[in-house]
């Protein structure tokens, strides 16, 4: 049995609340004389980047972790993607059902036709290109990282059996540098396609992570952890320069961000026990469930806002201070209460089973004994 590496959970606590302080945009409508708020959240935002690019990684780190300690490969693939899909599939019908009842809400008080307006909504969001990028719909838009998972884990799979891991890892980074031009880079050369998905962003991530399971690095965390806060602060100098010199909107990822993922994977390997039995590791062990829930209390808190007519609380800087927090604890808790059901909802299946099997035993024993007497 492997060992559990307590570095990649830890880790994860900081990219899954850096990736919710991404979709709060905390500070970013506060403005005094003192404080520009548009400048402290597009750091944020900038530095936080690091976030989904790690969770390409460290997946496909442990998909080829386990995929190599594996007797039957196609078998743990097909277990994986099975895994990855119904995850996906379960939480977009969850969301379409949400935005469903919204719109059925709306159009009831706005004495609209509901069939109409839900037939027109789902002719819209449900289309074959979106199986590829996800769909971006309200509070769904966050979904795209499970689709983009898929794709790059079923291409690095196929590149595994052919035994060309090398050349797939050389071809994703081109894509990658390529990609830049549909980010932060579209001053150079604007490519006009959404580069925010498996071919441009998570393959390369993806299969470095993979690679990092033959690669031997040297005992020295201390030097990568160093090298990789470097970096991290290199890539809020590129993205800052690109936005205030050249004008460039927010970018996903940058060339920066290559380097801070590779000397992060190289913490990891070396160190494999951060935080290990701490609050970081646990809710770092929920991250992809954290992750899925969130943005359904983004959209709550701000329908409310409008519904409560305080909207002025988002110029507020406590307000600010504490409301990435606030979704982040809120989405652990509510995720972990979801997890408790479930294990109990399985429990009550066994017990069902059990019980139905020793009815059906006791059924049987007593229709022999009738037989035989």
């Amino acid at each position: 049995m492997m060992e559990r590496n307590h570095s990649i959970d830890f880790f994860k606590f900081f990219a899954l609340f850096f990736v919710v302080c991404i979709h709060t945009g905390p500070f970013r409508n506060v403005h005094t004389e003192l404080f520009n708020g548009d400048i402290i959240s597009s750091m944020i935002n900038i530095f936080a980047r690091f976030a989904v690019p790690y969770f390409f990684a460290v997946s496909g780190y442990l998909f080829g972790q386990k995929l190599i300690s594996s007797r039957n490969q196609i078998s743990y693939f097909k277990r994986y993607l099975t895994k990855l899909w119904k995850l996906y599939i379960v939480w977009l019908i969850f969301y379409l059902l949400y935005n469903i009842s919204l719109k059925v809400f709306q159009s009831y008080k706005q004495g609209l036709n509901i069939k109409h307006v839900i037939i027109e909504y789902l002719h819209t969001t449900i289309t074959l290109r979106k199986l590829y990028y996800g769909i971006d719909s309200s509070s769904s838009f966050h979904l795209w990282y499970l689709l983009a998972l898929i794709w790059s884990i079923i291409i690095l799979f196929i590149f595994i059996k052919i035994n060309k891991v090398k050349i797939l890892l050389i071809i994703s980074l081109i894509f990658n540098l390529i990609g830049l031009f549909g980010q932060s880079y579209s001053f150079l050369f604007t490519l006009h396609i959404q580069t925010r998905d498996a071919l441009f962003f998570g393959l390369f991530y993806t299969t470095l992570g993979y690679c990092f399971n033959h690669i031997k690095v040297n005992k020295r965390p201390k030097l990568y952890l160093a090298l990789s806060c470097i970096f991290a602060l290199l890539q809020l100098f590129e993205g800052f320069i690109l936005i205030k010199v050249f004008e460039r909107p927010l970018g996903n990822y940058y060339i920066s961000t290559i380097p801070l993922i590779a000397f992060l994977l190289s913490v990891i390997l070396t160190k494999n026990n951060l935080g290990r039995g701490s609050i970081f590791e646990k809710i770092g062990k929920t991250a992809v469930g954290v992750y899925i829930i969130h943005p359904l209390f983004l959209d709550l808190v701000g329908k409310f806002m409008i519904f409560s007519h305080t909207e002025f609380l988002s110029k507020n800087f406590i307000w600010n201070l504490l409301y990435p927090p606030f979704i982040f604890i809120v989405s652990y808790f509510t995720y972990a209460f979801l997890q408790v059901i479930k294990k109990k909802s399985k429990r009550v299946l066994v017990i069902q089973d059990t019980n139905q099997y020793t009815l059906s035993a006791f059924f049987t024993y007593f229709s022999y004994r009738r037989q035989t007497l």
